[in-house]
């Protein structure tokens, strides 16, 4: 008898169990239709169960941030900055954060700083031009991508990022020539053969033989 009521009570256990995971997937999935704050205490819930979490405390950074609540925010993201200094989208919202505040001058400090720490890696560098442009921080995102191609003067990504760089800018002179030195380091981009044939770039389209024979050029089109 008291083996069915152990076996009992541990079943009920299991279904509880089940029944919260159902429902916590639930929330999750409805997240988008939830107000603000309410999606800011399901955050800060995570942190309650995992406070070393980077992203998220980024997330509650820009949460607060977008109410101008300026000293909550920074303090989640040197949070995030300090559990890991290369979670790059950390270190992008606290120059945001700065501008956007008005301290340009402790931005351009903090942004160089950045920059600097990165100075001997051409993907660090990429990833955190990336992450700066996203946080619409254009300058050190130049500054990275920069620095990307003259630590590595063949890299085809660093070309592409600037040549995408520029053409956001609307600037068509400057992003044809770096998406034309990046096709030319690998031809394998559809987005920059597009976007080349867009300016108006000839493009020599190329493919490789199952043999596994040279590239070769197979046709020319202006996108």
């Amino acid at each position: 008898m008291a083996g069915r009521v152990q076996l009992l009570a541990l079943t009920l256990s299991m279904c509880v169990l089940l029944l919260c995971g159902c429902n916590n997937s639930i929330r999750t999935d409805t997240d988008e239709s939830l107000s603000p704050a309410e999606q800011r205490a399901q955050l800060l819930a995570k942190l309650n169960q995992k406070f070393d979490d980077p992203a998220t405390h980024v997330k509650v950074g820009r949460s607060f941030q977008a109410e101008k609540q300026y000293d909550k925010a920074m303090w989640h993201y040197q949070r995030a900055y300090s559990f890991d200094p290369v979670y790059w989208p950390a270190q992008a919202a606290i120059v945001k954060l700065l501008q956007e505040r008005g301290q340009s001058s402790e931005a351009d400090v903090a942004g160089k700083l950045f920059v600097a720490k990165v100075a001997r890696s051409a993907r660090n560098s990429l990833e955190l031009g990336n992450a700066f442009e996203e946080a619409q921080v254009d300058k050190f995102a130049l500054e990275c991508y920069q620095q990307a191609l003259h630590i590595d003067a063949r890299s085809a990504e660093a070309y592409m990022k600037l040549g995408f760089y520029y053409l956001n800018k609307g600037d068509k002179v400057r992003a044809r020539e770096y998406l034309k030195q990046s096709y030319n380091l690998n031809w394998n981009q559809p987005d920059v053969a597009y976007r080349l044939g867009e300016l108006g770039v000839p493009i020599v389209l190329k493919a490789k033989k199952a043999s596994g024979e040279k590239t070769k050029g197979t046709d020319k089109s202006g996108g």
